[in-house]
């Protein structure tokens, strides 16, 4: 896969004149694939965490609301007992 990422990026780079600026950036495209991959793979990790924090918390928030509307019904009807 970063052999495919070097051969998309090298055309787009041969656009310009500097070859040998060509050549360094396509090395640089080589050694920071890994750490970008696993950059995005974090932040991917990072946002389905938050969003399944997110959800969670309001599904027990509602619960908890429901239980509570419930508790107090039944404390007013006991009271007028």
């Amino acid at each position: 896969m970063r052999e495919e990422m070097a051969q998309i990026t090298e055309p787009n780079l041969k656009k310009g004149d500097n070859a040998c600026r060509i050549d360094s950036m396509e090395i640089q495209a080589k050694e920071y694939y890994v750490t970008m991959v696993a950059s995005m793979t974090i932040f991917g990790y990072l946002l389905i965490g938050a969003a399944t924090t997110i959800i969670f918390s309001l599904i027990l928030l509602l619960r908890n609301k429901k239980s509570s509307f419930e508790q107090m019904s039944s404390f007013k009807s006991d009271q007028q007992l």
